[in-house]
């Protein structure tokens, strides 16, 4: 339960500080007193986004914090989940600074807003005025359902079934689209390949065939060069090597003179050997060089055909257009598999579409099997709100797809009198009946899930007279097993709670402030007298006022 709440610099609420107790509770209030402000406020500690506007001083942060007696409901395993310490007096509180930056913390840990969310649904049921405007929702009905039913293991095993199943239909549908896509450039594809292999790209040595293309190109040049070259060194009447011969044989008859004389000898006998293997290096050169225009057509052919699929495919060289043809094969083969990994990928959706329906029948036997114990408890408590003749039944039929909640269309069918026959809630309920019908709902599901606190804003709108004193009969049953919190304009309601609150205005030296203080007897007399009368307090609204206290 919420055993204490601090608020600072909030809205109209300037410093906050006060206790609650368990049981049945109820906040009174003139309208634009700050009721709603005081709703808002504890809100954001069950994880609702906040704005920088609700800060009554712009310059200063504002503080929510709220201190939660948790023992008895078992949220131990949630707060391991969450990665926080868990406390049996556990405070919540959250921050919004003047740049509209929100924190949040449990237990002095900083928590995503999410996660605060998650805790808060496990702490407080906040009914806010037009909450039973929701009651008319299909989906809306069938989240109730659910909750009375226990369903969230069953719902969470659905909701991956249903994500495995959508994701089986997206990659079935990307792989028939790719496969659409293949199929249109499976012709280009394939014209590429036979382009590709047509001469054998891992042999060419481009390089090479360039080279000789440039030597046949030039042949004759080529072997005139050479040939005098070599004539030169070797051949002709005044040919280097008889030369260096001529003057190697002067030299040695000097070398017995000198040892720097045979030293110049040696060298030059390393001349005549080097030139006669140049020689007749230039002359196999020579003999190699063939003037050949049939081959230098031939070489101009193939490295056309190089060039002309380099310039197609964009490559610079023959690695590249390795690569590029090797890429085309696995395209080619990745097509001829399309049509085996359809098959398979039909397959799976079938396989997860299968599960699903299996899971989504266990969910829909659990509904099923619940809707005979909530129709019953709804009844019984639409009677303890001044209901007697009214008929409530829940009807549940298959939809034709699986959906977001499964494959149930829920419908909750009303009729409040008798000789009406039952109808959608939103066709046959006034307002003060779809309020009640509402509270009975509430009531059901908190006891089920032994819920902390249930905060209701006036849950009596549209309802006055027996049918009030009723509703505050059935909120202070409900007080008995859980903390209950009642923003009234009903005097009824508010003399049955245990505890009143009362918020005021209070607009002392020129500034208007937001207030709540804990009403003591004498003041819940003079408060319910206020209530009771036109602003004028009469002696018979007081004695009104202390007839109710006392018959509670």
């Amino acid at each position: 339960m919420l055993s204490h709440l601090y608020i600072s610099n909030y809205a109209l609420i300037e410093n906050l500080d006060i206790d609650f107790p368990n049981g049945f509770i109820s906040i009174t209030g003139e309208t634009g007193a700050g009721k709603s402000i005081l709703l808002g406020a504890i809100g954001l500690l069950t994880g609702n986004r906040a704005e920088n506007a609700a800060l009554k001083v712009k310059d200063n942060k504002c503080i929510i914090e709220g201190t939660f007696e948790i023992k008895n409901y078992n949220l131990q395993n949630l707060f391991r989940k969450l990665d926080v310490d868990y406390d049996h007096q556990s405070i919540i509180r959250r921050e919004i600074t003047p740049s509209g930056k929100s924190r949040a913390f449990i237990n002095d840990t900083p928590v995503a807003l999410k996660d605060l969310k998650i805790l808060g649904d496990k702490l407080m049921d906040i009914h806010s005025q037009f909450s039973t405007l929701h009651l008319a929702d299909n989906s809306y009905q069938i989240a109730l359902l659910d909750r009375y039913a226990g369903t969230n293991n069953e719902l969470m095993q659905y909701h991956d079934a249903l994500n495995q199943w959508r994701q089986a239909k997206q990659d079935l549908e990307t792989l028939q689209e790719a496969g659409i896509r293949a199929r249109r450039e499976e012709d280009y594809l394939r014209f590429s390949l036979q382009q590709l292999s047509g001469i054998d790209l891992q042999k060419i040595k481009l390089q090479e065939i360039e080279e000789e293309k440039r030597i046949l190109e030039n042949s004759e040049t080529v072997k005139m060069v050479l040939y005098n070259a070599s004539e030169t060194l070797l051949n002709s009447e005044n040919a280097i090597i008889t030369m260096l011969r001529s003057m190697q044989k002067e030299i040695n008859g000097i070398s017995a003179l000198s040892s720097s004389f045979m030293f110049i000898s040696d060298r030059l006998e390393s001349l005549i050997v080097e030139c006669d293997d140049l020689g007749h290096e230039m002359e196999n050169l020579n003999d190699d060089v063939a003037i050949d225009p049939q081959r230098l057509e031939n070489i101009q052919n193939e490295l056309d055909v190089i060039y002309a699929l380099m310039q197609k495919f964009n490559a610079s060289g023959i690695d590249e257009l390795l690569a590029i043809r090797v890429a085309t094969e696995e395209k080619l083969l990745k097509i001829d598999s399309f049509s085996t990994e359809i098959i398979a990928a039909t397959n799976a959706v079938a396989s997860s579409y299968e599960k699903l329906l299996e899971v989504m029948g266990r969910l829909s036997e659990k509904r099923k099997k619940a809707i005979p114990g909530l129709t019953k408890a709804v009844l019984k408590n639409l009677k303890a709100v001044n209901l007697d003749n009214a008929t409530f039944s829940i009807e549940i039929k298959a939809t034709q797809e699986p959906g977001r909640d499964g494959g149930d269309n829920v419908r909750f069918l009303f009729s409040a009198n008798k000789g009406v026959e039952m109808n959608d809630i939103q066709k046959v309920a006034s307002g003060g009946e779809l309020s009640r019908l509402m509270l009975s709902l509430k009531a059901v599901l908190t006891e089920k899930e032994t819920l902390p606190t249930i905060i209701f804003d006036e849950i009596e709108s549209g309802v006055s007279g027996i049918a009030a004193g009723k509703i505050a009969d059935l909120l202070g049953n409900m007080g008995s097993s859980m903390q209950v919190i009642a923003i009234t304009h009903l005097p009824q309601l508010a003399a049955k709670s245990q505890a009143q609150y009362h918020v005021y205005k209070d607009n002392s030296n020129n500034k208007t402030y937001s207030n709540i203080k804990y009403l003591s007897k004498e003041e819940r007399i003079n408060e319910l007298s206020i209530m009771l009368s036109d602003g004028n307090i009469s002696e018979q609204a007081v004695e009104n006022a202390k007839a109710l206290l006392k018959n509670n």
